[in-house]
């Protein structure tokens, strides 16, 4: 019977210390251990490589990259990089196109050999950034119908500032006709 008795208080005790006591454990360290402030360099701007990934998108495809170079950023310190995972149909000859109508342009066409999906063409693209920052485009329907107003970059330059921090996930929701909304995940190489 004791046996029992300790096994339902330490279970007691271990619900109540996740949903109470864990928390309450947070608020007091978060007091204790002040983080440092962010450091901001006002005069800084990476390089940023958009990574662009696509499969068979024809339809859109010349319009996402019209906004891409669009975007209020140096040119010269942004690569466009489109991810091109075997698409069969047209995509590739209108980027490559794109490409010898824009050659001011930092833009980067990388074709996959075969269709392992987007992750994977993703995944293979990610070797031919150059940019400090990688800046790809999650939705929740095809990435390539995803646009951008004309300043997303500098607002989330401001979270690498401090170069302590390397990885930033972060919610910029953009309204799109369907009623869906985009994150922009970036990481720096």
């Amino acid at each position: 019977m004791i046996v029992w008795l300790i096994v339902f208080l330490l279970s007691a005790f271990i619900v109540v210390y996740a949903m109470v006591g864990y928390p309450l454990l947070l608020k007091f360290l978060d007091k204790l251990l002040k983080p440092k402030p962010l450091e901001k360099i006002d005069d800084y701007e990476p390089t940023v490589t958009y990574m662009i990934v696509a499969h068979n998108e024809e339809a859109v495809i010349e319009k996402k990259l019209e906004n891409a170079i669009q975007l209020d950023y140096s040119k010269e310190k942004m690569q466009i990089l489109v991810a091109s995972d075997n698409s069969t149909d047209s995509t590739n000859s209108i980027v490559e196109s794109f490409i010898k109508k824009h050659p001011e342009r930092n833009i980067v066409l990388y074709c996959s050999k075969e269709h392992k999906g987007k992750t994977n063409a993703q995944n293979e693209a990610q070797k031919k950034a150059t940019g400090e920052i990688l800046v790809l485009v999650i939705g929740t329907r095809k990435d390539c119908h995803i646009f951008h107003k004309n300043r997303p970059f500098r607002a989330l330059k401001a979270c690498f500032d401090d170069f302590r921090y390397r990885v930033e996930l972060s919610h910029f929701p953009h309204s799109l006709r369907d009623g869906y909304y985009v994150s922009a995940y970036m990481v720096t190489l």
